[in-house]
């Protein structure tokens, strides 16, 4: 049976993806690596994920892509996405890559019996563990803090904490249940390359995340965390706001200890929501 590693240098926003990934192999009989980074020297595939955010992410991305070329085994086959590929592709010459918004390509690198869209993303790290042949559901997890934010405060010196502290997040992220609303980013920041690798916005419907959030209030979950990159800009392209969107997530979560983030909100989308009544849940909801 052949082995697969998938390695992150990327922001916890790829992490579902990734989990969705995970599932795509081990769903298609190949055995999946526990370690996401230390070198795999048993593996006959290894998929690093990077970032491109910053220089430093960048080059931490770079330096561990040839710490696996120098310890891989023989013959093992590396693949790289993430953002890189998209913001600065000219480094990855003669690396097959993929993208945040393309991840279906390793349908294209890989003859799979079963594609990648027969893999629902799920709402937790670790559910390709927890439930290793599942197709076609599963549950989507993470925490605020993010690996892109590790790398660039350690960079070559410390990669042994690195692990230690992705250890601790990944410890963290048993117990939170990760909605992902949207995709991509409706800012157009000058400083920033992001854009590039995720594209325009692409939103959720309101339906779909209200049923993930019921189906995590059921599985006894009380950390929610609703992900997006500008989540402020959230159903601009389908005729809502994210104000409309926390109303109904609001009815969904009182009267339950439910704990919930809404990171990434820029102050430039707030005014779309001005108008909306958000109201103070009441009971034993937080």
């Amino acid at each position: 049976m052949a082995k697969v590693q998938i390695i992150s240098t990327s922001c916890n926003r790829r992490e579902l993806e990734l989990e969705q990934v995970k599932a795509y192999f081990l769903g298609n009989d190949y055995m999946v690596s526990e370690d996401d980074f230390e070198t795999d020297r048993e593996a006959d595939v290894i998929l690093l994920s990077t970032c491109g955010f910053t220089r430093a992410a960048e080059d931490f991305g770079l330096q561990t892509l040839k710490r696996i070329e120098s310890e891989k085994k023989k013959g093992c086959e590396v693949y790289v996405g993430g953002c890189l590929p998209k913001i600065n592709g000219k480094v990855l010459d003669g690396y097959m890559t993929f993208d945040p918004r393309n991840y279906e390509k390793l349908d294209e690198y890989f003859d799979m019996k079963y594609k990648l869209c027969d893999f629902r993303r799920p709402n937790i790290i670790g559910a390709w563990q927890l439930h290793p042949t599942y197709r076609e559901h599963g549950l989507m997890s993470a925490d605020p803090l993010t690996r892109d934010e590790i790398g660039v405060e350690t960079s070559k010196e410390n990669l042994r904490s690195v692990k230690e502290i992705a250890a601790i997040i990944r410890e963290n992220n048993e117990s939170t249940f990760r909605i992902q609303c949207m995709l991509g980013c409706a800012c157009n920041c000058s400083y920033c390359a992001i854009k590039f690798a995720i594209g325009k916005i692409q939103s959720r419907s309101p339906e779909e995340i209200l049923s993930e959030m019921k189906e995590g209030i059921a599985g006894g979950y009380e950390n929610f965390l609703l992900e997006g990159y500008s989540l402020g800009s959230y159903g601009l392209d389908i005729g809502t706001n994210l104000g409309e969107l926390l109303d109904q997530v609001i009815e969904v979560i009182q009267n339950h200890p439910v704990r919930l983030s809404v990171p990434d909100v820029s102050p430039r989308y707030l005014d779309k929501c001005v108008d909306q009544s958000l109201h103070v849940c009441e009971g034993d909801g937080r």
